[in-house]
């Protein structure tokens, strides 16, 4: 499911700042200066204003986490139905939450279930939170 470019990119820029410090660490010629820096911008109690596809989601945290963050790889968002949509986040480490569509969830997520965990905090039904560490 395609997101609209103009909040594909108001995501995008959100994750850049939420994780600025990896995005930095991942830059050729990066320095213990400049990771000072982006740390002190970084947000990690961040979830973005739109939910948007997951194709669109792992495309931008492959770019915010070019290397992965803990357990987390960008590519296992596009295990997700394509009925699906993410809310990109940071609680501390990589955070995503997932509407769920009318499919169920496939393979490695269904089997992560202490991954999965519908969000009552949010009080919305189909809402599930997973977070990596």
């Amino acid at each position: 499911m395609k997101t609209d470019p103009t909040i594909v990119k108001t995501v995008r820029q959100e994750a850049l700042i939420a994780y600025a410090d990896c995005v930095e660490t991942a830059r050729d010629g990066h320095t213990r200066e400049s990771i000072e820096e982006t740390m002190s911008r970084r947000n990690l109690n961040w979830k973005a204003s739109h939910a948007i596809g997951t194709e669109e989601a792992v495309d931008i945290m492959k770019e915010v986490c070019p290397f992965g963050y803990n357990d987390f790889e960008a590519e296992v968002l596009g295990d997700l139905p394509d009925d699906c949509r993410v809310f990109l986040a940071r609680e501390d480490s990589v955070c995503v939450y997932v509407l769920r569509g009318k499919n169920e969830f496939p393979g490695m997520m269904a089997n992560e279930k202490d991954l999965i965990k519908e969000d009552k905090a949010h009080g919305k039904k189909g809402e599930y939170r997973f977070w990596w560490d």
